[in-house]
């Protein structure tokens, strides 16, 4: 099975996220114990933002979108 990574931000992307280096100082959610987590976690320490980690995906949208 092959899954993308994909980033979801608030209508209009007012925090202009275009990637990876742009999450820099930012609030980052993501569902718990997934590979995107993992991925999360090592990109934290080379670029630095804060990360919320929740059960469901339905969980961590719902922070985006709130």
């Amino acid at each position: 099975m092959e899954t993308h990574r994909v980033f979801v931000v608030r209508g209009g992307n007012p925090k202009h996220v275009t990637g990876p280096s742009s999450l820099k100082g930012l609030n980052v959610v993501t569902q718990a114990g997934t590979k995107y987590e993992e991925y999360l976690k090592a990109l934290k320490k080379k670029i630095g933002f804060s990360l919320q980690t929740y059960p469901r995906d339905n969980d961590a949208v719902a922070q985006v979108i709130l």
